[in-house]
């Protein structure tokens, strides 16, 4: 039961799950493919963030959250040099 969001429901908690998972595709793909997303400087920042918040919700149950936790602990160095270049 979450302290800050109680009447939140089993079908919004999966909503905001799938959301982050969508975030964590979304790193992944950058790290894979950093130069297909260069003219998107904050990409990574607004994902990581994103995850970062979700990570902080107090509502997970039985939800997998590492996939958020190495999502977000990604290496972003090669993205970073490449839109700073």
């Amino acid at each position: 039961m979450s302290e800050r969001y109680p009447d939140i429901t089993a079908e919004e908690i999966a909503h905001h799950y799938r959301s982050a998972m969508d975030s964590v595709t979304l790193i992944n793909q950058v790290i894979a493919n950093p130069e297909e997303y260069k003219n998107d400087e904050t990409i990574l920042s607004r994902n990581i963030n994103h995850l970062n918040v979700m990570l902080d919700m107090d509502y997970w149950t039985t939800e997998d959250l590492t996939p958020f936790q190495n999502a977000v602990a990604v290496d972003t160095s090669a993205f970073d040099a490449l839109v700073s270049g």
